[in-house]
């Protein structure tokens, strides 16, 4: 075997990842428990806006998709200021055009960009 070849073999390929439909969830003071790979997340009682600052659920290594659930609505993920980390340190709003990808770490869900 080619060192070329066993590179190769230690790597995994997806052609089509299948996630199903995203399950909605809303923020309750300021956080929401996640119960599957994909969600859209709404603000809490429908308001204009509200933050995002901690996602429960998830073990170190899951991955995350979040979308916005109403593009009317504007979702912000907090930086830390509670278990959310972002590559720049900044907050982020959510879409409704297309998911946000995070990956959960040992404490915390970090946005992947």
């Amino acid at each position: 075997m080619t060192n070329d070849h066993a590179a190769r073999s230690n790597q995994l390929e997806v052609a089509l990842l299948r996630l199903g439909a995203p399950v909605e969830l809303t923020i309750a003071t300021g956080a929401v428990a996640v119960t599957r790979t994909n969600h859209t997340v709404d603000t809490e009682a429908d308001a204009a806006t509200d933050d995002l600052a901690t996602i429960t659920g998830g073990a170190n290594g899951n991955l995350l998709l979040l979308t916005a659930a109403n593009s009317g609505r504007v979702v912000t993920l907090k930086h830390a200021s509670g278990n959310i980390r972002t590559t720049d340190g900044q907050d982020i709003a959510l879409s409704a055009d297309g998911p946000l990808f995070l990956e959960r770490g040992a404490t915390n869900w970090l946005v992947r960009r």
